[in-house]
């Protein structure tokens, strides 16, 4: 984890910013979203898993995305697909 100084630090310089809007900014889990486009039934449940841990702290986001990832497997096509035909729905706190 990076503290705050060095956030401040870091920020400025930063070619991009990523942040974790799931179940924040938009009503869905993205990766457990992929997992239904990309037709994985066995693992969808897995990835579910993951994401609870990681949302009560247990598994930090880095991990957790990378093992969702692993276990996914989605093309480029199939990231582009859930983009087009199952966009992101805001949460009423941001409406």
């Amino acid at each position: 984890m990076v503290s705050h100084s060095e956030l401040r630090k870091l920020f400025p310089s930063a070619d991009a910013v990523c942040f974790d809007v799931d179940s924040t900014v938009i009503r869905e889990e993205g990766t457990d979203e992929l997992a239904k486009v990309c037709g994985i039934e066995d693992v969808r449940n897995a990835v579910s898993e993951m994401t609870q841990r990681a949302m009560g702290g247990a598994v930090p986001f880095k991990i957790a995305l990378t093992e969702h990832l692993a276990l996914i497997q989605p093309s480029r096509e199939q990231v582009q697909r859930l983009i087009a035909e199952h966009p992101g729905h805001l949460t009423h706190c941001i409406r």
